[in-house]
């Protein structure tokens, strides 16, 4: 992975231009988790990147903070915040979108 886009709010926009990053993962936090929602539209792009086998990550906390526990596409991996502090600076450029 060479770029980890990470999003805060639910945008479509942002979301699309990372499903089109090769060699890229996502990380959603806040508001952007409503998007791993099965019953939410946006789930269809995050279901795209998870079948070009790039990974999607997303803030456990927030998940369970929007109720969305039990509601998830499968295959998003859960990060606590030390995960994510790892994640962050392992190495991948970050874009924040």
């Amino acid at each position: 992975m060479d770029r980890l886009y990470l999003l805060k709010n639910l945008d479509v926009n942002a979301l699309s231009i990372a499903v089109e990053s090769e060699r890229s993962g996502i990380l959603l936090m806040q508001d952007a988790t409503l998007m791993l929602n099965e019953s939410r539209k946006e789930s269809r792009l995050v279901k795209t990147i998870l079948d070009k086998g790039r990974p999607v990550y997303y803030l456990g906390r927030d998940v369970e903070r929007r109720g969305l526990t039990g509601k998830l596409v499968s295959g998003a991996q859960p990060l606590d915040y030390d995960c994510m502090v790892d994640l962050l600076f392992g190495g991948a450029k970050v874009i924040n979108v």
